[in-house]
């Protein structure tokens, strides 16, 4: 640090030490609103995969299997189990205030394939891999991309739309990304 010689230089200084404070202040105040953990609990993503969980859980699939259809970590499943415990425990059905409907549930036809052919409620195009619930109280097919960090789903009325959609959504995805790097 060099020397302070005059009013002129000293006032400059400190104009410019205010301005870093300000950018600390900013700074910090952003680390003391962000969450100390990775997880980002009930986003749109997270939610996804828990109702993928509820659904199967309840269907008597594997937590293994679980784990394995929705590309995660044994651990962190348990947490998803933990979840759902709490919420039952409490009585509060299946809903909270980041999920304002019921858990759908599987089609009849597909509960027993589940534990033995996950490919019935897994697709994969290119490299992604996308997770698929039913809600029978909709009669929609809903999916989620799994394996990677942005949230990519698609919806159809049958299972060939479905795959349509999961398609079109994926090559939607990867024009994005090529764009996003151009």
């Amino acid at each position: 640090m060099k020397k302070i010689k005059t009013l002129e230089d000293a006032l400059k200084r400190i104009e410019e030490l205010e301005k870093e404070n300000i950018e600390l202040k900013e700074e910090l105040e952003y680390f003391k609103k962000r969450k100390a953990s990775g997880r980002q609990k009930h986003n749109a993503k997270w939610m996804a995969i828990y109702k993928d969980f509820v659904a199967c859980y309840e269907n008597g699939m594997a937590m293994v299997d679980i784990a394995k259809r929705n590309n995660i970590s044994e651990r962190s499943l348990y947490r998803y189990k933990a979840y759902y415990q709490k919420n039952k425990s409490a009585n509060k059905g299946f809903t909270d205030d980041f999920l304002s409907e019921p858990i759908p549930q599987l089609p009849l036809e597909n509960r027993e394939e589940l534990s033995t052919d996950m490919k019935v409620n897994m697709l994969e195009y290119k490299g992604y891999k996308a997770s698929v619930i039913y809600d029978e109280q909709n009669k929609i097919y809903t999916g989620m991309v799994t394996n990677i960090k942005d949230v990519i789903t698609f919806s159809g009325l049958s299972e060939d739309e479905l795959e349509e959609e999961f398609h079109k959504s994926v090559e939607d995805y990867i024009e994005w990304a090529k764009e996003g790097k151009d």
